[in-house]
């Protein structure tokens, strides 16, 4: 009997990590998981379906000809959203004694923070993070979403502030 019991245990944190695993993937996507996808097959078509070109693209113009070459809408978005990202001083957040970016989405205290300070204490119950955050570095791409809107913003960890920009905004016609 207990080498059974052993077995099912260890087949329940076998899956319990499995799963952990990939449920953190799908909160965030660093760019290095889509340089490895690229180098592995650059097909954008493929690769689209697995990641948000406009995010990388802002994280990094690497590859900034081929995605324009794959889609003309892309040099356009991008040409807007990096405009206004110049244009823009970055607001502190907040000051943390954290090095990672990742960290800061990792702590539930923080991204209520990041939540209500984007959002204001009006809409800041009805939204959240819509995942995956894209991250490179220490900057990530974070989409928020509430009933009537969704925004986009830049968030950079410099010197112990978290700063922020915006990149979209899109109030939703209800």
């Amino acid at each position: 009997m207990k080498p059974i019991i052993y077995f099912r245990i260890s087949i329940f944190i076998l899956l319990l990590s499995i799963s952990y695993t990939v449920s953190a993937k799908k909160k965030i996507v660093r760019y290095k998981d889509f340089e490895i996808a690229y180098k592995k097959n650059s097909n954008l078509k493929t690769l689209s379906k697995r990641f948000n070109l406009s995010y990388i693209l802002l994280l990094d113009t690497t590859y900034k000809e081929e995605f324009f070459r794959y889609d003309t809408e892309l040099k356009k978005d991008y040409a807007s959203s990096s405009a206004g990202l110049k244009k823009q001083k970055g607001r502190v957040v907040f000051s943390t004694k954290l090095k990672n970016i990742s960290r800061v989405f990792n702590s539930k205290r923080l991204k209520k923070r990041i939540i209500s300070f984007t959002c204001g204490t009006g809409r800041y119950k009805k939204s959240k993070i819509k995942y995956p955050i894209y991250i490179k570095g220490n900057t990530a791409i974070v989409k928020i979403v509430g009933d009537d809107f969704w925004d986009v913003y830049y968030f950079y960890l410099e010197n112990g502030k978290m700063k922020v920009k915006i990149i979209k905004m899109w109030a939703i016609d209800v």
